[in-house]
């Protein structure tokens, strides 16, 4: 399966709109929330987009959701023995 572009995804949006908000609130225009929370929360936001990012393009698979799996997966090395 091919990546996606960044702008296409859901993790690109909800950053944008978090950086926008966390600047809103730094330049008091929204005062919600102390400055160091919005720091904090860009930082946090910011890092996991680049994680998400860097899993997509390295084409590691996602976590299988429950009940979708066709064939159970063993995690352990010895069970197949």
């Amino acid at each position: 399966m091919e990546t996606k572009p960044g702008v296409k995804t859901t993790e690109f949006w909800v950053m944008v709109v978090t950086n926008i908000m966390a600047v809103l609130n730094m330049t008091s225009i929204w005062d919600y929330v102390p400055n160091k929370y919005s720091v904090l929360l860009i930082g946090v936001v910011n890092g996991l987009y680049a994680l998400s990012r860097g899993q997509a393009k390295s084409g590691v698979p996602a976590l299988p959701v429950a009940g979708t799996m066709e064939q159970s997966v063993s995690w352990d090395a010895d069970a197949d023995n």
